[in-house]
């Protein structure tokens, strides 16, 4: 009987890809109680060829489909998966032999509420697990922690796959980056349901990104907290995700072209004290570009 199922979305990520599979044949967890559902946006590396011609000791399935977007390919997955809780991962993390042991474990301890684990950012795929640092901004959470909404991080997280079909599972207004994890995570605590945070449920993301990409995908994180706003329209919400008068206000004064922002891309190339510092103005700049779009679009 499967009891969980790694529910993983992917596009043309072959290459780590057959890393993340690997490290779920090392499961501490009974393989024949678990599965991977994978669902393939249309890769064109060779992803499809690697899932048919590959053998696993756990369940394993594969769906392809036409690409169009992450949250689809997710609710897909959910959709086919038959285990009684689903556990949210990526193609580009690799899971810690006991990930789903303690996801299970922690899934008994508290039944009816969702789990997080500790998610580690690792620079690459070699010795990843002695490097890397904590997904949170402040790793000071506890076992046992009930989470706010914003810490529904679904790269480590588990699910009832009933609680997740009563949600509505996840939006599919979210099309591009950014903020379909926290409006999950909203309505489920908007419902009720507690997140508690497990540490010991350990996996690593290694999908390092350039500064270049990074401001791309502020641009559609901007554009995505209009959508989450807009769906659950609150003042606290609202100042939350920087949609306020003063933050706007200032970034009208700001021209992308002007001065400003042109010392700043300067500087945040250089090998300054000012490169760190100027590259969180400028992602908070094209952050509030997204924002400025979708509100001027909607």
């Amino acid at each position: 009987m499967i009891e969980i199922s790694v529910v993983i979305g992917t596009y043309n990520q072959k290459h780590i890809l057959s890393h993340v599979l690997g490290t779920f044949c090392k499961q501490t967890f009974p393989m024949d109680k678990f599965e991977v559902v994978i669902v393939d946006s249309s890769s064109t590396d060779g992803t499809e060829e690697l899932c048919k011609n590959s053998k696993f000791p756990f369940h394993f399935n594969y769906y392809k489909k036409e690409n169009t977007g992450k949250v689809p390919a997710r609710n897909l997955g959910i959709e086919k998966a038959r285990g009684d809780v689903i556990f949210l991962t990526d193609g580009d993390v690799l899971a810690h032999p006991s990930l789903i042991e303690q996801h299970m474990y922690y899934y008994r301890k508290y039944p009816g509420s969702v789990i997080v684990g500790r998610q580690m950012i690792v620079p690459s795929l070699e010795n990843y697990m002695e490097e890397g640092r904590i997904c949170f901004r402040r790793d000071n959470k506890v076992a046992g922690q009930h989470l706010p909404w914003h810490h529904l991080v679904t790269g480590n997280a588990s699910i009832s796959k009933d609680l997740l079909v009563n949600l509505g599972m996840y939006d599919e207004d979210f099309r591009g980056y950014g903020c379909e994890d926290y409006e999950l995570g909203y309505r489920i605590v908007k419902k009720g349901v507690p997140i508690i945070y497990n540490p010991d449920a350990i996996n690593y993301h290694c999908h390092p990104v350039s500064f270049e990409e990074d401001c791309k995908r502020k641009v559609e994180a901007g554009r995505a907290a209009v959508i989450f706003y807009r769906k659950h329209k609150s003042l606290k919400l609202k100042f939350y995700l920087g949609i306020n008068p003063v933050t706007m206000f200032i970034h009208s004064f700001i021209s992308s072209d002007g001065w400003f922002i042109k010392k700043c891309r300067n500087l945040s190339n250089s090998s300054t004290l000012w490169k760190n510092p100027t590259r969180q103005i400028l992602l908070e700049f094209n952050y509030l570009t997204g924002i400025k779009e979708e509100l001027d679009d909607g």
